[in-house]
């Protein structure tokens, strides 16, 4: 858990308690009323509900720009509607001693569906079907939030690995894991292991020992399951005391390893079961 400081609300639900302190300071000081207050309250509802909570930074980013941007602008343009009607003998709702009770109503009616859509619904509407990331479409007004959450969430902090221990590099992924693929060879250039690095019965390989258990999945030595049978030239299911069986008895011990089935240069290919 990790607590992070954040600009606003950070869901809804917050929004919401927030709008309702916001309400009863506009209707006490008489800036705005009822009526327009719940408008702008049920529109934002209505996005949320629609689009889902996975999506509540970029509608509060729509919010606090319609606000701080758009608010302003809105007046300004009934300001000259009403000046403009006025001169023509006619009458417009702006009302310059109430300003921002017309503004609220403006910001979610019809007027302003081309700014809500831009801003929110479009952008939305390419997340949900997986066309585009939210963080492609998150500006300063929300970054302190943003920085805390991974890539394609809204809602959920990020809480990273923790680091490796003092001293110590984190483990580095092999490209063929998990299992080690590394060839170990004796001076004769018999393998020792096998790629997985369980050691070679001997015996096995030398007709001493023949009771080989199936049951784990591996050809394992029944008197000691540690040790693999299989063989030492060529890594295959057989003895290397195989003449015609093995590949590698016709090939000089210098070649064991090269593959299963490979022979030496200027052997002749032998056909058969192995």
């Amino acid at each position: 858990m990790k607590k992070v400081e954040v600009k606003g609300p950070s869901g809804f639900e917050d929004w919401s308690a927030c709008f309702r302190t916001f309400r009863a300071a506009a209707i006490m000081i008489g800036i705005a009323s009822v009526s327009a207050l719940d408008c702008y309250y049920e529109h934002v509802k209505r996005l949320h509900a629609m689009f889902g909570s996975d999506l509540w930074l970029l509608l509060y980013q729509t919010d606090m720009r319609m606000r701080m941007e758009q608010w302003e602008r809105i007046r300004r343009r009934g300001a000259t509607e009403r000046n403009t009607l006025e001169s023509l003998g006619a009458v417009h709702g702006f009302n310059p001693d109430r300003p921002w009770d017309w503004v609220i109503r403006e910001s979610v009616s019809e007027t302003a569906f081309s700014f809500w859509y831009g801003e929110f619904e479009s952008k939305a509407i390419l997340i949900k079907a997986h066309a585009d990331r939210l963080q492609h479409h998150l500006g300063p007004e929300v970054s302190s939030l943003n920085s805390a959450l991974p890539p394609g969430s809204s809602g959920r902090q990020h809480v990273p690995p923790p680091p490796p221990p003092t001293g110590q590099r984190p483990a580095k992924r092999s490209k063929i894991a998990p299992q080690d693929r590394s060839h170990n060879l004796d001076a004769q250039g018999k393998y020792m292991t096998t790629r997985r690095g369980v050691v070679i019965c001997t015996g096995y390989n030398e007709g001493t020992c023949t009771e080989t258990d199936m049951a784990s999945g591996g050809a394992r030595c029944r008197k000691h399951p540690n040790l693999a049978h299989q063989c030492n030239l060529c890594l295959g299911w057989h003895p290397a005391n195989s003449p015609g069986v093995c590949p590698g008895m016709t090939s000089s011990t210098s070649g064991a390893g090269k593959g299963k089935g490979k022979q030496g240069k200027g052997k002749g290919k032998k056909k058969g079961k192995w």
